[in-house]
């Protein structure tokens, strides 16, 4: 289920979406534990029981994803982030439970507009908690790439009409 991701992809993903923290080549997406991305990690986040907590693992990041992309991303509603595959169904990528990022498009909302790109985390998520790894080694890549742009494409011409 794979797609191969092109220079003209990269190229596309690095200028709208790259930042710091956020990069992308022929090998997938990678997450580096540098800059916005660490600072948003290391900061006390409240929690409903009033203690502080730290993003430690994958659910930590889930819960606060809204506001790593309001405070962090600029509330660019363009990149989207699911803990577990399956929770998208049936609109999900295949029969896995692995994280992902999708960009472009809406990634809840796929009758409105499909997104374009996703990485999932799939070779290891099963042993391994990619906050756990991106903390312990600096970085983590989201290496399975699918391209999405044919349907979000399709869809655009659709509104367009």
């Amino acid at each position: 289920m794979q797609d191969s991701v092109t220079k003209a992809v990269i190229e596309d993903l690095n200028r709208y979406y790259g930042k710091d923290f956020i990069t992308f080549d022929k090998k997938g997406m990678t997450l580096h534990y540098r800059g916005s991305l660490k600072e948003f990690f290391q900061q006390e986040h409240p929690t409903d029981i009033t203690k502080k907590q730290l993003i430690e693992n994958e659910i930590d990041f889930e819960m606060r994803f809204g506001d790593f992309r309001d405070d962090v991303l600029g509330g660019s509603g363009s990149m989207e982030y699911c803990g577990d595959n399956d929770k998208l169904y049936p609109n999900h990528f295949g029969l896995t439970n692995a994280p992902l990022f999708s960009f472009g498009g809406f990634l809840y909302e796929q009758d409105e507009l499909p997104i374009k790109y996703v990485f999932m985390y799939l070779d290891q998520y099963q042993l391994k908690d990619w906050v756990v790894e991106l903390r312990k080694e600096g970085k983590v890549t989201f290496e399975t790439f699918i391209d999405n742009s044919k349907i979000h494409e399709s869809r655009l011409k659709e509104y367009n009409q």
